[in-house]
């Protein structure tokens, strides 16, 4: 079980940092005009088109950016006994990722 747990876990961490990089995007682009469509387009449809609706969907964000750091950060820390400093290839990883999958959650990529 313990020779699958590492693996599992660097690909866990770099699924955490390419979520860390799409809401990161979202949040960078927010009422933007280039903005086609959002992550929470369609989550607080009672405050569409109102000031509370965007404090909503940026406050989405920051919660998701700081969980998903707070998660590939504790992996990281975690898979450094095994791996060492090539944990730092980590998040080379999830940015492939991101450029792979990026597109299916943000309409601009």
């Amino acid at each position: 079980m313990k020779k699958y747990l590492t693996p599992i876990m660097a690909c866990s961490a770099a699924v955490a940092f390419c979520a860390f990089l799409i809401f990161l995007i979202d949040l960078a682009i927010f009422g933007r005009g280039g903005k086609v469509c959002g992550i929470w387009e369609k989550t607080f449809q009672e405050y569409e088109g109102t000031n509370r609706g965007l404090v909503l969907m940026a406050n989405m964000d920051l919660l998701c950016i700081l969980l998903s750091l707070a998660i590939f950060g504790l992996l990281v820390l975690a898979l450094f006994k095994h791996y060492g400093y090539r944990v730092l290839l980590l998040p080379i990883g999830g940015l492939v990722l991101f450029f792979a999958i990026g597109h299916r959650f943000l309409c601009f990529i």
